[in-house]
């Protein structure tokens, strides 16, 4: 369960991610669950929608797991990424192992070829965040998904926290209320 933090609007909803890529999100004020049965996507009504859809399908370590293994290639960009150190020479921050990942974008139905990079934190192996241009709109816009606040749960890690930003500008947040493993749902629960 999340609470979902969007448009001014504050929320619980559900998201219910299977390991096939499937996903149901479904709001308490919501009658039709946003959904995608790893081939449609279901119940989108606006940019908001999709958006919602795309950050748990694709901006998601298991969503680059799965385009990869849908025939996406992937490119290891490099390890212990941080600032230039002429300009930040006395950083301790945190540093990234990057990939690039160029797939369709599998929650739309024009399967426009997408280029992501997944920066993951080189110490933890966390995913910190998910970056990449969408075309679907002129301009294109940048898109930003940051993941922290990593949780271990029944022996899986789950974030605590989900912002998702365009152009700079955060479009909603996700806060964990909780997080559990279930078993395998019917897939006809995601159409």
């Amino acid at each position: 369960d999340f609470q979902f933090l969007g448009g001014g609007d504050r929320k619980t909803l559900r998201v219910i991610h299977q390991l096939s890529g499937m996903v149901r999100i479904e709001g308490e004020k919501r009658k039709v669950p946003l959904t995608f049965d790893g081939e449609l996507a279901g119940g989108t009504l606006d940019r908001l929608d999709e958006s919602l859809l795309e950050t748990f399908v694709a901006d998601t370590f298991e969503g680059m797991v799965y385009s990869v293994r849908s025939g996406g290639a992937v490119r290891l960009i490099g390890r212990g990424f941080g600032p230039d150190p002429r300009v930040a020479p006395n950083y301790t921050g945190a540093r990234y192992d990057v990939y690039e990942v160029i797939a369709p974008a599998r929650s739309r139905q024009d399967r426009q070829l997408q280029l992501k990079r997944y920066y993951f934190d080189s110490k933890t192996g966390f995913l910190d965040s998910t970056r990449y241009s969408d075309p679907s709109s002129s301009p294109a816009l940048q898109v930003e998904t940051r993941f922290s606040n990593w949780r271990q749960v029944e022996g899986s890690a789950y974030p605590g926290r989900v912002d998702r930003y365009e152009n700079g500008n955060l479009i909603f947040s996700f806060i964990v209320s909780s997080a559990s493993s279930r078993p395998r749902r019917d897939a006809t629960k995601f159409r």
